[in-house]
């Protein structure tokens, strides 16, 4: 039974620092009662070391092993699931640890906790208490825990169990304070190398820049166990991650569990560490914002890698081009050449397109060599023969318009797409469509695909605008081979015609044409509609075009003036081909599997990516291989 209270006494005193806390111990292991009054405008939390990322940097320091709720250290296992955090009104804060099989403890009812304080520098002073209740005072106190009646001794030790001081209490009062200083002294820690500086590299990490410095109870204490005079825990207090004015907490130096740095930022004090005194002034002024800026630019372009041991842990790494970048912005700000980093920035990015035009091009590079296909498509001989033969109208005859004979400033190159895991049935047949079967199912049913568009549907019909030629086209598109058909597409606003230059079993290609009844199409190029084999066996039924727009004034100076998406009506109508299809498949009375795949949509400035696209230039102008 003097287990089980000593387990509540712990409970208490873990929870409830140097607050009021009365814990009910009845022998029958009722539940825990709890009374709390909080003091000093102390908040109180509690978490797991999942939930603590930077304290828990702190004490892999200590850590021989962990699992998900305990870590093992030279004293013992710590309880890293239940930890409590105290935050006073100034925003300091400390966090107590309970410590399972200590092998110091001299009774069974005696316990330790771990403590640490935050730091103003960076790191955590750590230490352990341990507690030794008086066995009668338990027992006289009907085994229930008063803070302000606490009798029997605190032992305060480092992390190597080298004892600090002690104190021995009764009904809360201080009897005997076995301790290098005057009870009534504030607790301070002075700043010595020997105490603090477990970073040399970079002292930011500690608080040796700053001697002499002292911190005191009165700004954040984590004083462990929880005992006190008077009401409410005040007055005379050591407290279990409490953050009270006390008076009586001992000197003594406890140790230090710094936090780790990262590999970024020992790599950025290094850099800083480098530069002459004069650079360090300089960039220096001002607050600091440019020596500031340097610390954003490494942190937004830093590289992960490896560790030097191949292990499974990655570091950060700032790139030596980076940091070369850095280097060369200092000495222009310290020259005078530049104000601030980000203009130094602006400077170094215009010399560069001056360079290399292309340098902020964003092209996919998966698609690129696909792109390239479609704008150097050249419609086939029998086609170009048959458009040749055509009849021809009042205003417009039948011609390709090419992608290099548009008049638009900028390029459309895009791809939609949808993944079928599972392909659908045959609703005329209910068994399963092959990809090349349902690839001609969408294709002699464009325009119920199509449905959905906004702002208004396209339909998609064999060309009959001269009626001579509807027989032939419609005819020609519902045959297992439409190579030359003729198809008439009723875009709302501006309608225009297509003909499938390219015909296989897994595509079809469309180029865009001038034709009698119709007008210009909107946009000059090529479109590629059909599916791909993944190597998971999946499939991607796509969409795939290059194009530009036809009119110098839609295309260039619309597009300048109003700063819109003048495509955004194209990628309506193949998104909704996005969603048909996916709604068609994943339809329960078809039975297929698929999802939509994010489209691909880059825009950029024709003449930047002429030569590319035309197979003038490889494609690594871009950085792709």
């Amino acid at each position: 039974m003097k287990q089980t209270f000593k387990n509540y006494f712990k409970l208490g005193i873990l929870l409830f620092g140097i607050s009021l806390t009365l814990v009910n111990c009845q022998k029958d292991d009722e539940s825990i009662i709890d009374d709390t009054e909080h003091v000093h405008n102390i908040q109180t939390s509690r978490y797991s070391l999942e939930d603590l990322p930077k304290v828990g940097n702190a004490i892999e320091n200590i850590s021989l092993s962990r699992t998900s709720n305990k870590m093992s250290t030279s004293f013992g296992d710590i309880d890293i699931s239940d930890i409590v955090e105290y935050v006073n009104n100034d925003g300091k804060k400390s966090y107590t640890f309970k410590i399972f099989n200590s092998s110091h403890l001299q009774s069974n009812i005696d316990f330790e906790n771990l403590h640490l304080i935050a730091l103003p520098q960076g790191g955590y002073l750590a230490f352990i208490l341990r507690w030794q209740p008086n066995e009668q005072w338990y027992v006289n106190n009907d085994y229930m825990f008063s803070l302000p009646t606490f009798t029997g001794f605190v032992e305060r030790f480092d992390l190597d169990y080298n004892l600090l001081n002690s104190a021995q209490y009764e009904n809360g009062s201080v009897i005997l304070n076995e301790n290098k200083s005057s009870t009534n002294r504030d607790w301070e820690l002075e700043c010595t190398d020997e105490t603090y500086c477990g970073c040399e590299l970079n002292s930011d990490y500690c608080g040796c820049n700053i001697c002499p410095w002292s911190y005191r109870t009165g700004c954040a204490s984590t004083q462990g166990g929880g005992v006190g005079t008077g009401d409410s825990g005040s007055g005379t207090t050591v407290g279990s991650g409490g953050t009270s004015n006390s008076n009586n907490v001992p000197n003594g130096g406890s140790s230090v569990v710094v936090e780790a740095p990262t590999q970024l930022e020992l790599e950025t004090e290094q850099f800083f560490s480098e530069l002459t005194v004069e650079e360090l002034e300089c960039i220096s002024v001002g607050f600091g914002a440019f020596k500031a800026a340097i610390k954003t630019y490494f942190k937004n372009n830093e590289s992960t890698t490896m560790t030097m041991s191949g292990g499974d842990d990655a570091i950060s790494v700032i790139p030596q081009e980076v940091i070369d970048f850095a280097q060369q912005a200092v000495d222009a700000f310290c020259a005078g050449d530049v104000d601030t980093f980000e203009e130094f920035i602006e400077v170094k990015l215009n010399e560069a397109l001056i360079i290399e035009p292309t340098l902020l091009l964003d092209i996919d590079c998966n698609q690129i060599a696909h792109w390239q296909t479609l704008a150097q498509h050249v419609a086939p001989t029998s086609v170009q023969n048959k458009i040749n033969s055509l009849p021809t109208g009042t205003f417009n005859d039948f011609e390709i318009q090419s992608l290099n004979g548009a008049n638009g400033l900028t390029v459309n190159m895009d791809y939609f797409a949808v993944n079928i895991t599972t392909l659908p049935n045959d609703p005329s047949t209910g068994n399963q469509f092959t990809a090349e079967g349902f690839l001609d199912y969408f294709r002699r049913n464009l325009t119920p695909f199509a449905a959905g568009a906004f702002p208004a549907n396209s339909t998609f019909e064999p060309y009959c605008n001269i009626p001579s030629m509807c027989a032939q086209e419609t005819a020609l598109w519902n045959s297992n081979n439409p190579l030359g058909t003729l198809v008439y597409i009723d875009i709302p606003g501006d309608d225009g015609v297509v003909i499938c230059t390219e015909f296989d079993n897994d595509y079809w290609y469309f180029q865009t044409m001038n034709a009698p009844d119709a007008g210009n199409h909107p946009v000059s190029g090529t479109r590629q509609f059909g599916y791909e084999l993944n190597s998971n066996g999946s499939y991607n039924f796509f969409v795939r075009g290059v194009d530009r727009f036809d009119s110098f004034w839609v295309g260039s100076i619309t597009n300048i003036l109003t700063q819109q998406n003048l495509f955004m009506g194209a990628d309506a109508l193949w998104t909704a081909f996005q969603n048909n299809i996916n709604d068609f498949v994943n339809d329960p009375l078809n039975g297929g599997v698929s999802t939509i795949t994010p489209p691909i949509t880059n825009r950029v400035n024709w003449y930047l990516v002429k030569d590319v696209l035309e197979g003038r230039k490889p494609i690594s102008e871009f950085g792709c291989n």
